[in-house]
């Protein structure tokens, strides 16, 4: 695809500052002026990861995202959220909820109070597209990181299913996989009811944790792959999400180590105009259902780069330099970024 992303949403873990704890945030600033030719010219949209927490009580630092919370500026006071850690924003047709898995989420907290009113809130005929984000997966058939994310998944899924989210993005898990839309909100441990079904009124799932990382990828998925798991690779890649218009939209994944322009991962289905119309007119019945299958159109609509270290590791790569544990080169890098940037130059 050759449009340039409009917004960028980065799933948390963004420097890696915390393996650098007496460096005093140089890797911090340095990171910064490296996406700072990206940044410059569209919203990043953060949410913070568990390398971001940062406390090091052994070091006097007992503040957790201290670092984080002094360099990365989120709108939160806008929607009226009363912390920086979680907060929504209105980008074109898209309605966008960033959540903290590391802040405490459950019932009557005060992430739980806002999640609860935002999407009480939202205005599916001024944004019918709705989009969350969180570091920790709700659901992952990786051995990484496994079930970390069910403590949030019991607190907020039902929400998802009752107003209806189109897709839930998230990262940790240093590998790539994407859910058939499924809910588990009657999971139950006495009756053993405990598996995912299919829910046409659920979120999409996933897990873009690829990008790129100092620890390398996370190889071992379960086998075999669950029923609600549609794929799963372990490669490094990103992910491009293209809302044409109120209906339609598209999704890729590609690898960013093959050089192919080719999706690895993507997903089609075409309305009728009779259901076009009728999710125009009936918006919150409106599902994530439509997808241009064809990845070589520019689009006049909202263009959203889904990162997480893809481009975060500039420092690492100029002082060692070449193919780090898998991460590509630095030249590569060079090239999406600067590739980027033009792109951005000319988004009005």
């Amino acid at each position: 695809m050759h449009s340039g992303a409009q917004s960028v949403l980065f799933v948390g873990d963004l420097s890696y500052s915390d393996r650098y704890e007496h460096n005093d945030g140089i890797r911090w600033d340095t990171w910064g002026r490296f996406i700072e030719r990206s940044a410059a010219y569209q919203p990043w949209i953060w949410t913070a990861g568990n390398h971001e927490i940062e406390y090091r009580p052994e070091l006097g630092e007992v503040a957790t995202f201290k670092p984080y919370l002094h360099r990365v500026t989120t709108p939160y006071l806008a929607s009226k959220s009363s912390s920086p850690m979680w907060y929504a924003v209105r980008r074109a047709s898209a309605h966008i909820i960033v959540l903290s898995s590391y802040s405490p989420f459950v019932k009557y907290t005060p992430q739980w109070w806002w999640l609860k009113g935002e999407l009480q809130q939202v205005d599916r005929e001024r944004t019918p597209w709705l989009i969350v984000l969180m570091h920790a997966p709700l659901y992952n058939s990786n051995e990484a990181h496994y079930m970390e994310g069910e403590s949030m998944r019991a607190a907020f899924e039902s929400w998802f299913v009752q107003y209806k989210v189109d897709i839930v993005f998230a990262g940790h898990v240093h590998a790539y996989e994407r859910s058939y839309r499924i809910s588990n909100i009657n999971y139950n441990v006495t009756s053993g009811n405990r598996y995912p079904v299919p829910d046409k009124c659920a979120p999409v799932y996933v897990t873009v944790g690829d990008g790129g990382n100092q620890e390398g990828l996370a190889l071992r998925f379960s086998d075999p792959q669950p029923d609600y798991s549609a794929f799963r690779e372990a490669s490094y890649g990103h992910s491009t999400l293209e809302l044409k218009n109120r209906t339609h939209a598209l999704y890729h994944w590609n690898r960013n180590d093959d050089g192919k322009q080719v999706p690895t991962d993507f997903v089609g289905e075409q309305h009728s105009t009779e259901e076009a119309e009728e999710e125009s007119s009936f918006p919150e019945t409106r599902r994530l259902r439509c997808f241009a299958l064809r990845t070589n159109q520019m689009s006049k609509g909202l263009l959203l780069l889904l990162l997480r270290q893809s481009l975060a590791l500039l420092a690492y790569l100029q002082h060692f330099g070449g193919r780090i544990r898998g991460i590509p080169s630095k030249s590569y890098i060079f090239v999406v970024c600067n590739k980027l940037s033009k792109d951005l130059k000319t988004v009005s």
